[in-house]
């Protein structure tokens, strides 16, 4: 038996018409609640017309939000399965539990595996002190380098991009959920 604890997932973004009952059928496999109705009724659409019904009127700008108290590890594991599986973007979120840490993972088409980030509960990303002080002394030795201009700002631009990496900062925003 799997550790069970909230968890929310966010899809959007263009998805092919011929995936869309096999997104309704995903969805509804998932067993999660709709929108904010944690502990609510499980959500199971049955056709993408009914899918994109909730979508239109849950007040989430077009994105589908399902969540879960009792989701098995705080994920949709047969979801993002899915999802990874056909391209289609997705953010999910899961709180921190017994010795789980918080978590954000975020896919978007194009993207060979979804990235992972420790965040406080459904909040902000957190960077690991040692990869902010990998930082810092990059950023130190572009000072020392900065007689030289090309060195100072190759060592600044890099030590930028590896915090950005570090929380996620180049994933577009999630886009609203559409049939194409």
């Amino acid at each position: 038996m799997s550790d069970r604890f909230a968890g929310e997932i966010e899809i959007g973004g263009k998805v092919p018409k011929d995936l869309a009952q096999d997104l309704v059928d995903a969805v509804a496999e998932e067993g999660a609640a709709e929108g904010n109705d944690w502990g609510g009724k499980e959500f199971s659409p049955q056709s993408p017309g009914e899918l994109m019904g909730v979508v239109a009127a849950s007040g989430f700008e077009g994105i589908l939000r399902l969540v879960n108290d009792q989701a098995s590890f705080g994920a949709f594991t047969y979801l993002e399965a899915f999802c990874v599986k056909h391209g289609i973007a997705f953010n999910r979120k899961s709180e921190a539990r017994y010795e789980y840490d918080a978590e954000l993972v975020q896919f978007r088409s194009g993207m060979k595996e979804p990235m992972s980030f420790n965040c406080a509960n459904f909040d902000d990303v957190l960077v690991p002190a040692a990869v902010v002080m990998q930082v810092v002394r990059k950023l130190e030795a572009a000072l020392v380098a900065s007689q030289s201009s090309s060195a100072y700002s190759h060592a600044v631009l890099g030590a930028v991009q590896q915090l950005r990496e570090q929380c996620g900062v180049g994933i577009p925003a999630l886009e609203p959920l559409e049939f194409v």
